[in-house]
């Protein structure tokens, strides 16, 4: 990636709103890989079609 992610450098308060930021964000990114819909897919969440897709692949895609 070409940025980084730094959280100190955006928000500059207290630890309890840091706190508060961080845990906003990580249930962001828990939505978008485990609950949001993609229509492109069939309208399921990608684990979904990741798990699927791994089921009914061949044994050297996995290992691969």
């Amino acid at each position: 990636m070409g940025f980084q992610f730094k959280l100190s450098g955006v928000i500059q308060c207290r630890r309890a709103k840091r706190g508060l930021v961080e845990w906003a964000t990580l249930t962001w990114v828990d939505w978008f890989n485990n609950r949001r819909l993609l229509e492109p897919i069939g309208n399921i969440p990608p684990t979904e079609a990741e798990a699927n897709y791994y089921s009914h692949s061949p044994e050297s895609v996995m290992s691969a």
